[in-house]
């Protein structure tokens, strides 16, 4: 096997590992996960073979053993890389169309450390499905960073069907031009009609909430919103900005805890709620934020004369 054997590229590996590559397989899964596609200096080949060797339906068995090498070849990269996300073995053609004609998706992939490489391949398969009218994308707990949210972000702003979008990019290191990014792809969407956004623990800082904010405005069809920007130290000006072009929705909830809003926060806040003139229902988390009773009263003045007739506020 190209492992016991120590051999660096394929050119030199056995006939029986080349043409059967289950002996290869089982090596790798001895010698430990991942070293198969290390065993070679070409990065396509490399690239085949850990996609098309990837079980998506068994975490614990990561590894086919029943691959041949001939059809490592021939399979469509764009696919392995398709499959690999969207946890489809290799060569079910079957599933991959389904996917195509699927006008749903959901992914979850919290906290699983997917890195530069596993962003970019979420990004490039989620970019090939512009069927979808509802995507749910969790990559919380990533470490994403700016650069792989605006892959992301790219990415879902080929997506001009959608209507339903929630994404969660909680504790993902964007910081304020990773939110920049992820908010003009989102301002793309021009048919969303409900959006969940989960910015919370990403330093956004005042800027962050005001790109979040500007992306809001341009989303017209828009009337029923989750928006979580929770310690992002967005300040006064920050969480201002953040409510200000809210004004279209019906249904709302807004999550602005440990923001360090200060003394001043409360008024600029109440400036902003008194221009939600159609909210029905409003579900606010203010917590921790250094207000005082004036601002807590001023907040909930506001609240106050609007229409609202289900409400859950927490100060």
């Amino acid at each position: 096997t190209l492992i016991k054997r120590g051999l660096l590229t394929l050119e030199y590996a056995s006939e029986s590992a080349r043409t059967n590559a289950a002996d290869v397989l089982a090596a790798c899964q001895a010698h430990g996960v991942g070293q198969l596609q290390h065993a070679t200096t070409n990065t396509e080949v490399s690239e085949r073979i850990r996609l098309a060797g990837f079980l998506g339906a068994e975490d614990s068995q990561r590894y086919d053993g029943e691959l041949k090498w001939e059809n490592i070849e021939v399979f469509d990269l764009e696919d392995l890389t398709l499959g690999h996300v969207c946890h489809i073995r290799a060569g079910d053609s079957a599933q991959l169309k389904q996917l195509r004609q699927n006008t749903t998706l959901s992914l979850i992939f919290f906290g699983k450390e997917i890195g530069d490489k596993g962003g970019k391949a979420v990004s490039a398969a989620i970019a090939r499905l512009k069927q979808l009218t509802n995507l749910s994308l969790a990559l919380k707990y990533n470490n994403l960073g700016d650069k792989e949210a605006k892959a992301v972000s790219e990415a879902i702003a080929q997506l001009k069907q959608l209507t339903t979008l929630s994404l969660d990019l909680h504790t993902t290191d964007l910081g304020a031009e990773g939110c920049k990014a992820v908010s003009e792809g989102i301002a793309q969407l021009k048919k969303l009609a409900t959006l969940t956004l989960d910015l919370g623990f990403n330093n956004l800082g005042a800027e962050g909430g005001k790109a979040v904010s500007q992306a809001i405005a341009q989303l017209k069809e828009v009337t029923t919103m989750t928006l979580v920007l929770s310690d992002n130290n967005l300040g006064a000006e920050g969480g201002k900005a953040a409510i200000g072009q809210l004004k279209q929705f019906t249904t709302l909830s807004l999550g602005l805890f440990y923001n360090n809003l200060g003394f001043e926060g409360g008024k600029a806040l109440s400036e902003a709620i008194g221009q939600l003139k159609h909210l029905t229902t409003l579900t606010f988390e203010l917590r921790s934020n250094v207000l005082s009773l004036d601002d807590c009263k001023a907040v909930s003045e506001a609240i106050a004369q609007l229409k609202i007739t289900n409400l859950s506020l927490q100060v």
